[in-house]
């Protein structure tokens, strides 16, 4: 018998249908944060590989299916080492088969793909960043791997961390905010914040010798955000995301952020916006 599981990111919610009772009360405490009993945006059925090898039940033909994202008519089909599966966006339903070695993994890395698609088509921003909330405003820590975003986190302490990997940014209400998801760097240790924040600044991380921060200009803050791609752009996305980050950067505000692995990036940072403020 089938089991249903509905969680929330950003405001979209993802029907889970699953037949493997250990593998959904895994599922369950991994995603607890983000579970939800609103009515289901799109309808997925999980299903682990057997004996090793996928079936390809979810595909009509899975030896010409290259590795990453294909379309075939309104059907989005992605493959990898790890799953295979695909949604119709006509029916909003889908499927996936997943690796039994790591499903937990498997199935997070399906729906990280999943739900990129859907931000995006409404009408949303994928970032590949750090977030953390002080006095209720978030501040984003982005760049490419390596660039430190976990270590700000830590960092960070004692003040909330949204998430030290992937965040959404959307606009409701006429400002910017920031969405936690279940996406961490390390999915073993962290399960995400469900919650959303109005943004308070951006910083691109740079390591550096010293601790410091340069105010970017619209187009340099658009450039080092486009930068940080988190999607391939098959879907024709860039003209949509470069407008996105145009409107999203005439409101909020842009800095490189030169730091050191210590804490004194903060003091910077309230200096910046002690400054702005009196300003």
């Amino acid at each position: 018998m089938l089991k249903e599981m509905r969680i929330e990111v950003a405001g979209i919610t993802t029907s889970l249908k699953l037949d493997n009772e250990v593998f959904f009360h895994r599922l369950d405490d991994s995603y607890q944060e983000f579970r939800t009993g609103r009515s289901a945006d799109v309808y997925i059925k999980v299903r682990l590989m057997k004996r090793g090898v996928y079936t390809g039940d979810c595909l009509k033909d899975k030896e010409s299916l290259p590795f990453g994202l294909s379309f075939w008519g309104d059907k989005t089909i992605i493959a990898s080492d790890e799953f295979i599966g695909n949604l119709d966006w006509t029916n909003r339903k889908g499927q996936v088969e997943i690796n039994s070695l790591w499903p937990l993994e498997s199935l997070g890395n399906f729906l990280r793909n999943i739900y990129t698609l859907l931000i995006y088509r409404n009408g949303g921003l994928v970032l590949h960043a750090s977030a953390v909330v002080r006095q209720g405003m978030a501040y984003i820590f982005f760049g490419p791997s390596g660039s430190g975003k976990s270590t700000v986190a830590r960092l960070s302490a004692p003040w909330a961390i949204l998430n030290d990997e992937l965040v959404v940014i959307k606009r409701v209400n006429g400002s910017y905010r920031v969405f936690g998801t279940p996406y961490w760097a390390d999915i073993k240790t962290n399960k995400g914040i469900n919650g959303c924040f109005e943004i308070r600044g951006l910083f691109k991380l740079i390591k550096d010798k010293e601790v410091y921060l340069k105010r970017l200009t619209q187009p340099q803050a658009v450039a080092e955000i486009l930068s940080v791609p988190s999607v391939e752009d098959k879907l024709g996305l860039v003209k949509q995301l470069l407008e996105r980050s145009c409107e999203l950067l005439e409101s909020v505000p842009c800095y490189q952020m030169h730091f050191l692995p210590e804490p004194s990036f903060w003091r910077c940072i309230d200096e910046e916006f002690s400054r702005t403020m009196s300003g």
